[in-house]
């Protein structure tokens, strides 16, 4: 391979590394294998391939900030051994915005279709299109040789380019590419896997633009491909709250896998839209009031019902995706900590104690959490007896972890119970029980 980059290496290196300023100075504390970059960009022209492989390899675990190193990597593109060309690219990839320099040589890598059905060389053209988005090369030249690739023979090199716009798109703050929105929806349904997750993992990233894909997604959650599945539950997830009615609607499905799908896309829609909607936002009040909704009266009691799914993993998923949703949970999941059903107490149990460390801290007042604390009160107290040790030992742990105050508990038995809990067999009842008792003390001074 030729290349029509040429630099004087050594004395270079050298240079910088006696200059006070250098950019090279910090390569004492970035190093593969005890050896610095400067060592391995010295390895890179080397005779020996497996030298050079190893060098490039080398730069691109340190992913080195510097001149130097992205000038002879960029002279490594063209290698002879396509080894070290690709790992000089993943090396550039990796370093980012500060190997712009080397946008040119990408692009006309990406540009050679001759050698297209040869593995490596796809590879090779893969990595030179990730490469162009991860270093924001934003030119025109890159663009119109991206924009070029998602006609490409290549299915996954298409997906790879509409996510190396897309990238480029965020990075300069302008609305998505909708030929690249249009190249990643079309691959799920492709047949290869590695596009298919790759467009689901692309559009996750989208958030609410990917709506206009949301029959597709859905369609991808009763897949066949496990990968793409998960990748279209975050997906969707990211599109937001309008997606809960028509998940909920599949959450039943007699296939276990679809239900799975279905339970994670849940979790994931009831997490963006805390973030984006619920949490201190500035979001419409139409818009968090719709979003509180189909959050509350929607999503939570379709996860609850999973609590008791006959497939055991889809019940430990519901408790994941149920503390994902966060404190809006509580009032079904101390419902269903009472259940008949010691499977759905069981889920209960272990969605609470997933949503434990996400709860607010015991001295918010905020109006919504006193009201969640109002509405879980009587079934909390209630559970402070339950025949089932665990049952009791979360009751009264959420009992400490919510801080009732004296007045709060004045018109329920809330202190006889806890007080009887005192002599509860097991440890964990006793110590939270005395703990909340305590604060029931501290909260009337």
């Amino acid at each position: 391979m030729q290349h029509d980059v040429t630099c004087r290496l050594v004395p270079a290196i050298l240079l910088c590394v006696l200059l006070p300023g250098s950019s090279l100075a910090w390569q004492a504390r970035a190093a593969y294998q005890d050896k610095s970059a400067a060592h391995w960009v010295g390895q890179l022209s080397q005779p020996e391939k497996q030298t050079r492989r190893l060098a490039a390899y080398a730069l691109g675990r340190i992913a080195p900030q510097d001149k130097i190193a992205v000038a002879a990597l960029v002279k490594a593109i063209v290698d002879d051994d396509i080894d070290v060309a690709r790992y000089s690219i993943y090396a550039l990839g990796r370093i980012g915005p500060a190997a712009k320099i080397a946008a040119l040589q990408l692009a006309k890598v990406i540009e050679v279709e001759q050698q297209a059905e040869v593995n490596d060389y796809k590879f090779y053209r893969r990595g030179a299109v990730r490469a162009l988005g991860d270093i924001e090369a934003d030119d025109a030249r890159s663009r119109s040789v991206l924009t070029a690739a998602l006609k490409d023979k290549d299915l996954v090199l298409r997906v790879d380019a509409a996510l190396a716009l897309l990238k480029l798109d965020r990075s300069m703050k302008r609305a998505p590419n909708s030929a690249a929105v249009r190249t990643l929806g079309s691959a799920l349904s492709g047949s290869e896997a590695q596009a298919r997750y790759r467009a689901t993992a692309g559009l996750a990233q989208l958030g609410a633009a990917a709506k206009p894909l949301d029959a597709a997604l859905l369609r991808a959650l009763r897949g066949a491909d496990a990968d793409a599945r998960r990748g279209a539950a975050r997906a969707i997830g990211a599109i937001g709250y309008e997606m809960i009615g028509r998940l909920a609607a599949m959450a039943n499905d007699a296939n276990p896998r679809t239900r799975a799908s279905v339970v994670s896309a849940l979790g994931w829609c009831g997490e963006v839209t805390n973030r984006r909607e619920l949490s201190g936002s500035t979001a419409p009040a139409e818009r968090i009031a719709a979003a509180e909704t189909a959050i509350r009266d929607v999503a939570v009691p379709a996860l609850a019902e999973r609590l008791g799914d006959p497939d055991e993993s889809i019940r430990r998923a519901s408790a994941v995706a149920l503390a994902r949703i966060g404190p809006l949970a509580l009032p079904i999941l101390v419902q269903s900590l009472r259940a008949d059903s010691s499977r759905v107490r069981r889920g209960a149990g272990r969605a609470l104690d997933a949503l434990a460390p996400s709860l607010p801290s015991r001295s918010s007042d905020e109006p919504a959490m006193q009201a969640i604390r109002s509405a879980v009160l009587p079934g909390v107290v209630a559970a402070i007896e339950h025949d089932d040790v665990e049952v009791r030992y979360r009751a009264v742990r959420l009992f400490y972890m919510l801080a009732f105050d004296r007045k709060a508990v004045a018109t329920t038995d809330a202190q006889q119970r806890l007080r009887k809990a005192l002599k509860d067999p097991d440890s964990r009842v006793r110590g939270y029980a005395s703990r909340a008792l305590r604060q029931l003390q501290s909260t009337s001074k």
